[in-house]
């Protein structure tokens, strides 16, 4: 597939602000993993004992990649997830996320901690998630990013600025076909379409 110019993958207007981020904040469930929970019960074997169960998560190594390409280029990175999971948080130890901010029911006191500790406004925040308690994230942002097949509730309040990410599991996913300018250089996403307001 050729090269997609930049121009055709955003407007000027949702180009100028992606040029502004200096810090990329997202959601974990949904948007970095395709949304499943996985939970894993071990017994012994001979019945006795209590049961154990754990949590799997799959994430997907081109996303690593795109966050591995934003922190390179000097974009700060943070996860603001609703669940406690040390999978999460083993993944952004290795990914070198900024900020991680596990069991958030509510994540706009972790997105403001954040946007204070990394010394930046809101407008200079992208903000990336799939479902309902991201909306008040998504509207804080100066970018607010909705994966494919995020909650049409999030596509919705999302300003008129707002990107969606067509790929499978995350908008992160890296393609030589496209990219977001992103303080002047470029992080890939693949497939962006400007959504018009409702």
């Amino acid at each position: 597939m050729p090269d997609i110019p930049l121009a055709d993958l955003a407007s000027p207007a949702v180009l100028a602000r992606a040029r502004k981020i200096k810090l990329f904040l997202m959601d974990v469930d949904g948007t970095l993993t395709d949304g499943g929970v996985c939970l894993i019960s071990s017994t012994v074997a001979d019945g006795s004992g209590a049961a154990s169960v754990s949590e799997m998560k799959i994430f997907n190594a081109k996303d690593g990649q795109g966050l591995s390409l934003a922190n390179t280029m000097g974009i700060q990175t943070g996860f603001i997830t609703g669940r406690r999971s040390p999978a999460v948080a083993k993944r952004a130890e290795e990914l070198k996320v900024t900020f991680v901010y596990l069991g958030q029911a509510q994540k706009t006191q972790a997105f403001e901690e954040c946007v204070e500790k990394a010394g930046v406004t809101a407008e200079e925040v992208a903000y990336m998630g799939d479902d309902l308690p991201d909306i008040p994230l998504a509207q804080r942002a100066g970018l607010a990013i909705s994966v494919a097949d995020g909650s049409d509730e999030l596509k919705a309040g999302r300003r008129k600025s707002s990107l969606c990410g067509s790929v499978l599991h995350s908008a992160l996913r890296l393609s030589r076909q496209s990219a977001i300018c992103m303080a002047g250089r470029a992080v890939t996403l693949r497939q962006v379409r400007e959504v018009p307001p409702q």
